[in-house]
C-alpha cells in the first residue's frame, strides 16, 4: 500500500511518526544515500519503512557482500513488470538496479542457491522454533563446507515489542503483516583449502533463500512467490541449485523443508503458479503426517532426491502413525500388560494436530491394537495457560515478577514459558480473560479421564515445544503412574530436570540425542562431526539441509554399533540423569556398503564406544575384593582349617582361630546338639555366594555384550583381540573368581543337602532336605536366565547393556538388583550374625524350679525365634505367606514393576522385590514375636520376689548399653562381672571353689581369644555359662532362699541389721538401714559365714537375677540384630524402587510409605514397651511405666531416620532435590 503514496504521503508519514509513533518499534527515518555516497538531493528525507518495504533482502545480501551502496532509484516500469498479476520485489530488474555492472566478486557458476523454509518469527508464536531452524542451517553450510558471511531478513526482533496505545496496535500489526511477507536471506562462502588460495579466483557462495512458514497457516505464500523470482533471477545470472560437477537443471529447485504438514499444499500451489514450469525437489527434516508426506511425493516425481535404495525420500522423520505403532508394538510385546490403553494427547488448530491417520483401521499396521488408543485434543491457545504460571511452573502469575526478580539476583538462568507474541497473528484471538483457566479445566479433565482409564502411556503430539514442556510437566504431576512418550527428543526436558522432574520420559524418534553422538563427512575430510542440537527437529532439519546442499549419490545411513550399517529407523530413548539413554533400536537387517565408493556415506552415530565408567570400575572391584575375602574365608574354615590349625607358621595358626571364622566353622560332629544351627549356617552361606555370582553376572555379564556388540565380536578369541585392555582385565579376573564362587556355592549345595537330610527322617524333613538347597540353586539359574534373554534381545539389548554400565545415570536396569541383592547379603549377614551369637555367646536361662515361673517352655519358645534361620514356626509362617501372596494379588508386583524393557527383566525385578519385602517382614514378624514372648516372661518375673533382685543389679548388666550404643560388639565385661557375682555369691556345699577354678580358666582363655581377636571358641563361653547356670540353679534350692520366696515380698530385712548393705555409695554417701533400692557395682563381701542375716538370700537372689537378665540381654541384643536389618534391609529396598523408573512410581512410593508406617509404629510400639516394662525399668534403674522421651525419639531416629528421608524424597523430590544437591557433583565426576 506504501508502494502508492507520493511524496505529499511520504512527508504526513514523517510527520505523524513524529507525533504518534506511526512508523512502529525500532524502524525510525534515515537519509538515503545515494550510490556516490554523498547526501540525496531530494528535499524531503524519505522513509525508512518504505525503503525496507522496496528492498529485495535476497539480493541486499548479495549487495552487503559486494560492498555496493544502497541505490535510491526505484525499478522502473517496463513491459515485463506490466505483465506480472502483482508487483514482485524480487524481480529481474530489482537486480539489475541493484548490481548495474554485474555482480562482482562472486563466482556465478560455482554458487548455489536453495529455498529454506523457517518458522514465521513476526506472525506466528515460533521464535524459539526460528532460531534453531537458522543455527541447524548455519551448521549444516559449515560442516558442508561453507563459512557463515550475513544474513539478511526483514524480520526484527524489537518488532516484536508490546504497542503503547491502540493505534500502535494496529500498525505494528500491519507492519508484522507486511515484513512477515517477505523473504529473508543466509549468505555464505565457500571454505578455500591453504593449498587452493589464488588471489584472482572469484568466491564461491551458498545462498539459502528464506520463506516463513506457520503450523496453522502453513507457507507464507506472498514470500514464496517472492523467493522463486528471486531464485529464478539468480539462476537466469549463472548461479546454480546443485554444486559445482553435479548434473544441474535449471527448471528444478531445491527446498529445504517444509518443517511444518500446513505447508505441503502451499508447496503445490506455488508449483502450479510458476511459469514456465518449475519442479520442485523437496526433502523435509520433519514432516511427520501422511497426508503431508503424501502431498510432498505427488508433488512431482521427477523432482525427488532418490536414495541409493531406490526409493523416493521426502522426510527425513519417522511419520507419527509408524512411531505410534513402533511404541504400541514394543509395550504390547508377551508379558507387557497389553490390556492397559495408551492414551494420545494432540492439539486442534494445526494440520500436525489433526493429520494422523487412525491406527484402528483395517489398513493400518496398527490396527491389531485398536483397543489400545485413547484420543483426546486439547486447544493450542493451551500458550495461553502457560502465562498463568510461573516461569518454573510452580506458581502462578502473581509470583512472576519476584520469581523473575529473584533469577536476577541470584544469577541463575530461567527459562520463561511465556510468548513474545501474545497474540500471534496466525491465531484465533482469544478475547475473554477467563478463557485460559478455563483451558486449564479442560486439562483437569483430560488428567482425570487419563486417571479413570488407568492410562500406562500418555503419548504427547505438539508442534511448539513450550507447549510438549509444559504439557509434559502438567500431566507428569496429575497422573504419575502414566508413562509420558514424546516423539521429539528435547534438551529443555533434561536441562531443567531439577525442576520438572520429566526423568522417565520416553522418545520415540530417529534423531534422540545420545551423548557424544558424531557424524561421518566424507567430504568435509573429517571423521567425526560431533552433534549437539537442542532437539531431534534440529538435527532433522540440519541432516536435510546438508543433503539438500550436497545432493550427490550420498545416502544417510546409520551406525548404532559395531561397523554395521542401517537404513534410518527409530529409536526409544528415555530421559533421565540430565542426558538422553537408549532403550531400544527398530533397525532391521544391516545394509550392504557400495562396493566402488564404500566411504561416501554419511554416517550418523548415535551411541560410539566409550571406556567403562568410572563408578562401573570402582563398584565391581568393591564386588572383587569382598568375593574373594568370602572364598579364602571359606577355604580357612573348611577343607584347610585342620591343617592351618596346625601349621607350624604362627600367621597360619592364627588365621585359623580369627574370629571372622566363626561364620564358616562347622561342627566336627555332624549329630552334635548345634547340627541345626550350623544347617542354618550353610544356608545363609550358601545366599552369600549365590548372590555374589548374580551381583557379578549383573555387572560383568552387560559390559561383555556391550563391547562385543560395539566390537561386532562373535568369537572369544576375537573379543580378546578386539576387547579394549581394561575390559578384558576385568573379564578375566571376573569370570575366574566367578567360577570359584560357583564351586563354592556347589560344596555349599551338597552340604547343606546331607545336613538337612541329618535334622529328621519324617516327610516334612526329607522334603526341606531337598527343597531348601534346591531353593537358591534355583533362584540363580532363573535370574541367569531372564537376565540373558534380556540381554539377548534383538530390539532392547544393546541399549540395555550400554545403560547398564553407567550406574549413576538413573536409568541403569542393574541397580535395583544390585540393591536388592545387596539387602539379601545384609541379611544374610545379619542372619549368620544371629546364629554365630546363638552358638557363642548365649548365655542359657537357669533352669530353677519354681511353680510360678516356667522357664523352660520361655526358653524354647525364644530359642524358636532368634534360633531361626528359615520360615516361621507355627501359625505365623502360614499367615505370612497368606498376607503376602494376597498383597500380591492386589497390587499386582508385575505391573507394580512393569518397565520400558521386556518382560524378562520385569519378571526378574517382581521375583527380587518380592523376596526382599518377604525378608524384610519375616524378619519383622521375628521382632514382633520374639518381644512378645520374652514380655510375657518379664510379666511372670515381676509377679516372682525376684523383682527385688533385678532392682539391685548393676546398670553394667542394664540393656541400655544394647540400644544406646555398640550393643552388637563383643564385650569381655560381662563375663568378669560374672566371675566376679561368683566369687561374693553364698557357697553352696563344696561345689563353689571347683566352678571358680573352672571359671577363672574358662576366663582366661576367653580374655586370651579376645585379646588376639582370634574366634571365640563356643565351647569355652557356653561352658562358662552353662557352670555359673548350674551354681545359680543350686543356690535356689537353698531353704533360705526358697523360703523367702515362699513367704515372698522383699527379699532382705527391713528392720533388722543387715550387713550385707554397702557402707558408703559411690558417691560416698552413707545409707540408712534398709533394703537397697539398687547398687552401684558388685556387693561388697560378706565375711567367710553366710546367713539369713548376713546376704544370703539377697546375694544368691541377685545372683540368680544376674543370670536370668543375662539371657534377657541376649535376647535383646538378637531383637536389635534383627531390627538392624529391618532398617538397613527396608531401605536398600526402597532405594531399589526408586533408583529405576518403573510404570508406577506412585503407587510403589505410597505402598513404601505405608510398610514404613507399619514398620515404624511396630518397633515405636515395641521400644515404648520395653522403656515402660518393670522388669527392664528395674535393670537399667529408670522408672517403670514410663517412657524417656528423649531416648525413645533417638531409638527411632536411629531406625527410621533414613527410610523416612527417602520416602520424603520419593513423595516430594523438590525436597530429594534440596536434600541430596551434595551428591550430584560426586556423581557427575563418576559418571
Amino acid at each position: 500500500m506504501y508502494r502508492q503514496l507520493g511524496g505529499s504521503a511520504v512527508l504526513l508519514l514523517l510527520v505523524t511518526s513524529a507525533i504518534s509513533h506511526v512508523v512502529g518499534p525500532s524502524r525510525g527515518t534515515l537519509a538515503v544515500h545515494s550510490e556516490s555516497g554523498s547526501p540525496s538531493t531530494s528535499s524531503t528525507e524519505s522513509s525508512a519503512v518504505e525503503a525496507d518495504e522496496h528492498t529485495c533482502y535476497v539480493f541486499e545480501a548479495l549487495r552487503l557482500y559486494a560492498g555496493i551502496v544502497r541505490s535510491p532509484s526505484k525499478p522502473a516500469a517496463s513491459p515485463l513488470n506490466e505483465s506480472l498479476p502483482s508487483s514482485l520485489t524480487c524481480s529481474p530488474l530489482t537486480l539489475a538496479a541493484t548490481f548495474p555492472s554485474g555482480i562482482p566478486q562472486i563466482d556465478t557458476k560455482e554458487s548455489q542457491v536453495l529455498i529454506a523454509t523457517v518458522p514465521d518469527p513476526l506472525q506466528s508464536s515460533e521464535a524459539l522454533q526460528f532460531d534453531r531452524d537458522i543455527a541447524a542451517l548455519q551448521e549444516a553450510a559449515s560442516t558442508a563446507g561453507y563459512d557463515f558471511q550475513r544474513i539478511s531478513t526483514p524480520w526484527q526482533a524489537s518488532d516484536l515489542s508490546d504497542p503503547k496505545d491502540f493505534k500502535d496496535a494496529r500498525e505494528v500489526e500491519r507492519y508484522r503483516q507486511s515484513f512477515g511477507d517477505e523473504p529473508g536471506a543466509i549468505l555464505f562462502r565457500k571454505r578455500t583449502r591453504a593449498d587452493r588460495v589464488r588471489l584472482d579466483d572469484a568466491d564461491s557462495l551458498l545462498l539459502l533463500v528464506l520463506v516463513p512458514e506457520s503450523p496453522i497457516y502453513g507457507l507464507n505464500l506472498t514470500a514464496g512467490r517472492e523467493a522463486l523470482d528471486a531464485v529464478r533471477t539468480l539462476l537466469s545470472q549463472g548461479f546454480r541449485t546443485t554444486p559445482a560437477g553435479a548434473p544441474e537443471d535449471a527448471s528444478r529447485i531445491r527446498w529445504i523443508g517444509p518443517s511444518y504438514s500446513a505447508s505441503a499444499p502451499g508447496l503445490r500451489t506455488l508449483e502450479q503458479e510458476t511459469q514456465p514450469h518449475l519442479s520442485f525437489d523437496v526433502l523435509s527434516g520433519t514432516v511427520s503426517t501422511n497426508s503431508a508426506t503424501a502431498f510432498l511425493v505427488k508433488l512431482d516425481q521427477d523432482g525427488r532426491w532418490a536414495s541409493a535404495g531406490g526409493g523416493t525420500q521426502t522426510t527425513l522423520t519417522e511419520l507419527d502413525q509408524s512411531a505410534l505403532c513402533w511404541f504400541l508394538g514394543q509395550t504390547s510385546r508377551p508379558g507387557m500388560h497389553s490390556d492397559e490403553p495408551v492414551v494420545v494427547l494432540q492439539e486442534d488448530e494445526t494440520a500436525y494436530g489433526g493429520n494422523i491417520s487412525d491406527p484402528t483401521i483395517p489398513t493400518n499396521p496398527c490396527s491389531p491394537f485398536t483397543n489400545l488408543v485413547r484420543r483426546f485434543t486439547f486447544p493450542r491457545g493451551i500458550s495461553h495457560v502457560r502465562r498463568l504460571y510461573g516461569s518454573t511452573l510452580k506458581s502462578t502469575a502473581a509470583s512472576q515478577p519476584e520469581e523473575e526478580e529473584s533469577s536476577k539476583t541470584n544469577g541463575t538462568v530461567s527459562l520463561s514459558f511465556r510468548d513474545e507474541l501474545k497474540d500471534p497473528l496466525d491465531e484465533v484471538p482469544e478475547f475473554a480473560p477467563q478463557s485460559p483457566v478455563s483451558n486449564e479445566s479442560v486439562l483437569a479433565a483430560i488428567a482425570s479421564s487419563i486417571k479413570h482409564l488407568h492410562a500406562r502411556a500418555i503419548v504427547i503430539r505438539t508442534s511448539d515445544p513450550l507447549d510438549q514442556l509444559f504439557l509434559a510437566r502438567y500431566f507428569r504431576q496429575e497422573c504419575p503412574d502414566s508413562r509420558l512418550v514424546l516423539f521429539n527428543a528435547e534438551r529443555l526436558l533434561t536441562r531443567l530436570r531439577g525442576d520438572f522432574n520429566l526423568d522417565g520420559t520416553l522418545i520415540v524418534t530417529r534423531f534422540p540425542l545420545f551423548q557424544n553422538s558424531y557424524l561421518q563427512t566424507p567430504f568435509r575430510g573429517e571423521s567425526r562431526h560431533s552433534l549437539s542440537f537442542t532437539n531431534s527437529r534440529e538435527e532433522a532439519i540440519f541432516l536435510a539441509a546438508l543433503l539438500q546442499i550436497k545432493p550427490g549419490d550420498l545416502p544417510l545411513r546409520q551406525s548404532p554399533f559395531g561397523h554395521q550399517h542401517f537404513a534410518m529407523a527409530p529409536w526409544i530413548g528415555v530421559a533421565s540423569g540430565g542426558d538422553f539413554w537408549p532403550v531400544a533400536y527398530f533397525g532391521k537387517d544391516p545394509v550392504g556398503q557400495n562396493t566402488k565408493a564404500p566411504g561416501n556415506v554419511l554416517l550418523l552415530t548415535d551411541t560410539p564406544p566409550e571406556p567403562l565408567p568410572v563408578l562401573w570400575t570402582l563398584v565391581t572391584l568393591a564386588t572383587l575384593g569382598f568375593s574373594v575375602v568370602h572364598f579364602l574365608c571359606f577355604l580357612a574354615a573348611m577343607p584347610l582349617h585342620t591343617k592351618l590349625r596346625h601349621s607350624r607358621m604362627a600367621w597360619a595358626r592364627k588365621i585359623a582361630l580369627h574370629k571372622m571364622l566363626s561364620y564358616y566353622l562347622s561342627p566336627p560332629s555332624a549329630t552334635c546338639e548345634q547340627s541345626r544351627l550350623f544347617t542354618g549356617q550353610c544356608w545363609w552361606l550358601l545366599n552369600i555366594s549365590t548372590q555374589l555370582v548374580l551381583v557379578l553376572s549383573y555387572l560383568l555379564f552387560p559390559a561383555l555384550a556391550y563391547q562385543a556388540k560395539v566390537q561386532n565380536v562373535t568369537s572369544v578369541l576375537a573379543g580378546i583381540q578386539h576387547f579394549p585392555m581394561q575390559t578384558t582385565m576385568f573379564a578375566g579376573f571376573t569370570l575366574i573368581v566367578l567360577m570359584s564362587q560357583f564351586c563354592m556355592a556347589g560344596t555349599l549345595f551338597l552340604l547343606l543337602s546331607r545336613r538337612c537330610k541329618q535334622l529328621g527322617k519324617g516327610f516334612f524333613n526329607r522334603f526341606e532336605g531337598f527343597l531348601l538347597p534346591c531353593i537358591s540353586l534355583l533362584w540363580v539359574l532363573l535370574s541367569l536366565t531372564l537376565f540373558c534373554l534380556q540381554l539377548a534381545d534383538k530390539q532392547t539389548g544393546f541399549a540395555f547393556a550400554s545403560r547398564s554400565l553407567h550406574l549413576s545415570s538413573g536409568v541403569c536396569p542393574i541397580l535395583p538388583l544390585l540393591l536388592v541383592s545387596v539387602g539379601f547379603l545384609i541379611a544374610a549377614v545379619v542372619n549368620l550374625n544371629a546364629l554365630s551369637m546363638a552358638v557363642t555367646r548365649n548365655p542359657a536361662l537357669p533352669l530353677i524350679h519354681w511353680p510360678y515361673l516356667d522357664l523352660a517352655s520361655w526358653q524354647i519358645r525364644l530359642t524358636g525365634f532368634t534360633e531361626l534361620w528359615y520360615g516361621l514356626p507355627g501359625m505365623d509362617g502360614k499367615l505370612l505367606a497368606a498376607v503376602v501372596f494376597l498383597v500380591c494379588l492386589l497390587l499386582h508386583p508385575q505391573k507394580l514393576f512393569a518397565t520400558f524393557d521386556t518382560p524378562y527383566i520385569g519378571w526378574l525385578y517382581t521375583f527380587n522385590f518380592v523376596l526382599s519385602i518377604w525378608t524384610v517382614l519375616w524378619l519383622w514378624v521375628r521382632f514382633t514375636r520374639i518381644w512378645g514372648v520374652l514380655r510375657g516372661g518379664l510379666d511372670s518375673l515381676e509377679g516372682s520376689p525376684l523383682r527385688f533382685a533385678f532392682s539391685r543389679l548393676p546398670s553394667i548388666f542394664s540393656v541400655d548399653p544394647i540400644w544406646s550404643y555398640s550393643g552388637l560388639r563383643r564385650v569381655v565385661t560381662l563375663p568378669m562381672r560374672w566371675f566376679e557375682y561368683l566369687k561374693v555369691a553364698p557357697p553352696v556345699a563344696d561345689e563353689k571353689q571347683s566352678i571358680l577354678t573352672d571359671n577363672l580358666h574358662e576366663l582366661r582363655t576367653i580374655l586370651q581369644e579376645m585379646r588376639d581377636a582370634q574366634w571365640l571358641d563356643n565351647r569355652t563361653y557356653c561352658t562358662f555359662s552353662h557352670k555359673q547356670n548350674e551354681y545359680a540353679i543350686q543356690l535356689s534350692e537353698v531353704p533360705a532362699i526358697r523360703a523367702s520366696w515362699e513367704r515372698g515380698g522383699p527379699d532382705c530385712s527391713i528392720s533388722g541389721a543387715s550387713t550385707c548393705k554397702p557402707e558408703k555409695s559411690e558417691e560416698g554417701e552413707n545409707k540408712e538401714a534398709h533394703c537397697p533400692q539398687s547398687r552401684a557395682d558388685i556387693p561388697s563381701p560378706c565375711g567367710t559365714v553366710f546367713g539369713p542375716d548376713n546376704c544370703l538370700v539377697e546375694i544368691g537372689n541377685e545372683f540368680i537375677a544376674m543370670r536370668v537378665g543375662a539371657y534377657v540381654r541376649y535376647v535383646t541384643l538378637q531383637m536389635k540384630n534383627l531390627m538392624t536389618f529391618m532398617s538397613l534391609g527396608f531401605l536398600l529396598t526402597l532405594l531399589a524402587a526408586i533408583s529405576y523408573p518403573f510404570d508406577r512410581p506412585q503407587i510403589i512410593a505410597w505402598a513404601a510409605t505405608l510398610t514404613l508406617a507399619a514398620l515404624l509404629f511396630t518397633v515405636g510400639t515395641v521400644l515404648a514397651q520395653m522403656d515402660r516394662d518393670a522388669i527392664l525399668s528395674r535393670m537399667s534403674n529408670s522408672t517403670p511405666g514410663q517412657v524417656r522421651y528423649m531416648a525413645f525419639v533417638k531409638h527411632m531416629l536411629a531406625v527410621g531416620g533414613l527410610p523416612i528421608v527417602t520416602v520424603l524424597a520419593t513423595l516430594f523430590p523438590a525436597i530429594g532435590s534440596y536434600l541430596f544437591s551434595w551428591a550430584a557433583p560426586i556423581l557427575e565426576s563418576l559418571h
